[in-house]
């Protein structure tokens, strides 16, 4: 059994054959590789159409859009399961394997992931997630637990292809966060499994991306929440109120981790008595998570 990897990349020129060598390891299960140029304007091609692997295949997005990119990328894919990658970030040894090893137990399994280390941009491991309890994310119909927050990263799972075709791909109108509600949008309709004490991804704390140097403002969520609870499996919900308020708490509250971790305190306290007000009952979880960012977990 075989995976079709997608990486999207723009101006990657620094760190895309780091990425390549990630997939390309003796052993790993990968069939193909398409590196989706997404509107680069250094040397990103040469050095893709450079690499020496017949698996590597240069596509190109005809606008700079991320999640088109992830989809133009998936449409030429031959595998059944479909693994997609950000260009700075590292799959790590033997994931692969093991990530098919469960999703092939169950034919009614489209998503199967694990969890994500952070890296910095020499690819060192930072951070102190490693003594954090080894919690078991949800599994099975996640609909509910993934509606109230995004509970994966892109890069730490893997994706049966006949499910991402037939719920729809990424959709190219949400630029930020189009993952969270691409797995709402599946979670609909399947089943998910989740890996225990599997670490799938090494995700890069990259300083050129505006997320990891500046605090998000909550206005990019807007459109990723409209498109998920506009969803009319979801809309239809009696609980669809009290839902949103939930998933606007998870998102003040990553806006507070990350703030707490870029050193904007005043950010990070604005974001964390908002997400309060949002959602009362989950003062002890929030306040847990802001206690971890401070300790760099």
């Amino acid at each position: 059994m075989s995976v079709s990897a997608v990486i999207p990349v723009k101006d990657g020129a620094d760190f895309i054959t780091g990425a390549l060598d990630s997939l390309c390891r003796p052993g790993q299960a990968v069939a193909e590789i398409f590196v989706v140029n997404n509107g680069s304007t250094d040397r990103t091609a040469e050095i893709v159409q450079a690499y020496r692997d017949p698996r590597v295949q240069l596509l190109h997005s005809p606008i700079p859009n991320l999640p088109l990119s992830r989809n133009i990328g998936a449409e030429k894919a031959t595998s059944p399961w479909l693994y997609f990658l950000d260009a700075d970030d590292r799959l790590l040894p033997g994931a692969l394997e093991r990530l098919l090893e469960v999703g092939e137990q169950s034919a009614e399994t489209a998503v199967v992931y694990g969890d994500y280390c952070r890296l910095d941009e020499a690819g060192n491991r930072i951070g102190n997630r490693e003594i954090l309890p080894k919690g078991r994310k949800p599994s099975g119909n996640v609909l509910d637990a993934f509606l109230t927050g995004n509970k994966t990263v892109v890069g730490a799972q893997i994706v049966r292809t006949e499910w991402f075709r037939r719920i729809g791909c990424f959709n190219p109108d949400i630029p930020f966060s189009e993952d969270w509600e691409f797995w709402c949008r599946m979670a609909c309709h399947a089943d998910f499994e989740f890996v225990p004490d599997l670490i799938v991804l090494g995700y890069t704390m990259n300083s050129r991306s505006m997320s990891h140097y500046e605090p998000i403002p909550f206005s990019r969520f807007d459109p990723v929440l409209d498109a998920i609870f506009s969803n009319p499996i979801i809309a239809e919900r009696p609980d669809r109120k009290r839902l949103r308020q939930r998933a606007e708490a998870s998102c003040l509250t990553y806006i507070c981790t990350e703030a707490v971790r870029m050193g904007v305190h005043h950010k990070a306290g604005e974001a964390y008595v908002r997400a309060f007000t949002r959602d009362p009952k989950r003062v002890v979880q929030n306040t847990a998570k802001y206690v971890g960012a401070y300790f760099n977990l």
